[in-house]
């Protein structure tokens, strides 16, 4: 994503529609023309925009986040940057993302998406998808698996890394033995 990790840090273009558009640039980019797009957190509305307009997808695992993406309160930058990891010269990509952010709802851009589906969401209350969150995926999905860790909370992988890898594995392997 722009503004994070290695990549690029422009001083503007952080929009929602900034960042569905840097997935599909990547992709074409890539040249490759058949894939699974994983997403986790609020990765997981831009995924979800994106697999619903993308013939080139064959498959979408969702990570413990609802079919919204949030108007981010300004508070949210605030305690992010009073965070040590973050670098002076990115305080622009945290500042970007809220005031650029607003609330965009995505339950109608489920039923477009035609490929199967894995949802994976923990089980405790740190967990970002709510029992309505799961429930609305799953009557708005046409092809979708929800496994829900049972120990985990936002962090999927904790306690059982191989548990969390085993689930996608499991579907990976699900995507190539129909195709």
């Amino acid at each position: 994503m722009r503004g994070r990790g290695k990549s690029d840090a422009p001083n503007s273009g952080y929009s929602f529609e900034h960042h569905v558009k840097d997935i599909e640039t990547v992709i074409n980019d890539s040249k490759v023309n058949r894939f699974c797009l994983m997403a986790y957190s609020m990765g997981v509305p831009y995924a979800i925009k994106f697999a619903s307009t993308s013939p080139g997808i064959k498959g979408l695992i969702i990570c413990d986040y609802p079919a919204k993406y949030p108007s981010i309160p300004k508070s949210w930058s605030e305690r992010v940057l009073s965070r040590s990891f973050i670098s002076k010269e990115r305080k622009h990509v945290v500042e970007g993302i809220q005031q650029e952010s607003k609330s965009i709802e995505l339950y109608r851009d489920l039923n477009r998406i035609q490929v199967p589906v894995l949802v994976i969401k923990g089980g405790t209350q740190e967990s970002l998808l709510s029992e309505v969150e799961t429930e609305k995926l799953r009557s708005n999905l046409p092809d979708v698996v929800i496994k829900e860790l049972n120990e985990s909370g936002h962090e999927l992988w904790e306690p059982s890394k191989a548990q969390f890898i085993q689930l996608i594995n499991e579907f990976l392997v699900r995507l190539d033995d129909s195709s």
